[in-house]
């Protein structure tokens, strides 16, 4: 709402976009785009599938990904690795991964799970926690690449619909932090095979990429890369390297790039 009063006012703002609008907030826009009164507005898109909704000349948007920092990520106090145990870092709400971790779980006895998030949540949905499964309560974004430099594979196994805050479906344009996160602390990535990523996420080059959120399969691969973690280390150096190009750093450059003289 503040960037369309701006850009009524005749002040040139931009707008980041993660999701469509919906509510009070849709309506206003509608109604201030059919009036010409957002003409002023540029936009930053977290996806290409945002753009038939908000904007269609280029040279007033720019779709890019979330980014990282990775000399947040060269950790110089050495943690104690946690022995076949896979990490998950992030929220739990529904599509992002919890409530298939738990059936993961359940299949792969000998395996730990360390999952991160918000307690609270669980809480209200009363779910049963398996031996196995340990939760942390949400820890400050600061305290994620020491958390994350403890483990050898994290997991990102969301579902075809994604809920975030306010149950919002953010399924076609979420560019998951949590990815970026991973990449940059040089972790096996276990990951869904879905379209929002996959020109980022590459199977068997910087991620495992899994068709099917069947736990058998997420099972036999998280046993191979605990039995040979060495024949996996390539992956992990690739998502490293792959992730340079999606830093805080490249993505201001390029916002610059585009606005600074439009």
């Amino acid at each position: 709402m503040p960037s369309i009063i701006l850009s009524f006012f005749g002040i040139k703002n931009i707008l980041e976009i993660h999701h469509q609008l919906f509510g009070i907030t849709k309506i206003f826009y509608k109604i201030f785009k059919c009036l010409n009164f957002l003409k002023n507005l540029r936009y930053i898109l977290l996806h290409k599938s945002l753009v038939r909704d908000f904007v269609k000349k280029y040279n007033k948007y720019i779709i890019l990904d979330d980014a990282v920092s990775l000399k947040d990520f060269k950790i110089k106090k050495k943690y104690k690795k946690e022995k076949n145990t896979c990490v998950y870092v992030g929220s739990f709400y529904k599509g992002k991964g919890f409530e298939f971790i738990m059936k993961l779980a359940n299949k792969c006895k000998k395996i730990r799970f360390h999952l991160y998030g918000d307690k609270k949540f669980l809480i209200k949905k009363n779910f049963k926690i398996l031996k196995n499964v340990k939760i942390f309560d949400y820890i400050p974004y600061s305290k994620v690449p020491s958390v994350l430099s403890r483990y050898d594979i994290a997991l990102m196994p969301f579902s075809k619909r994604i809920y975030g805050r306010g149950n919002i479906d953010i399924s076609k344009s979420t560019s998951p932090l949590k990815m970026f996160d991973y990449m940059a602390s040089g972790k096996i990535i276990i990951a869904s095979e879905l379209k929002i990523y996959e020109h980022i996420l590459k199977n068997k080059h910087n991620s495992i990429l899994i068709k099917s959120n069947n736990p058998i399969k997420w099972k036999e691969n998280i046993e191979k890369i605990f039995k040979n973690p060495k024949k996996y280390k390539n992956i992990s150096i690739n998502a490293y390297h792959n992730v340079k190009k999606y830093t805080w750093d490249v993505r201001v450059k390029k916002i610059k790039k585009k606005f600074l003289f439009n």
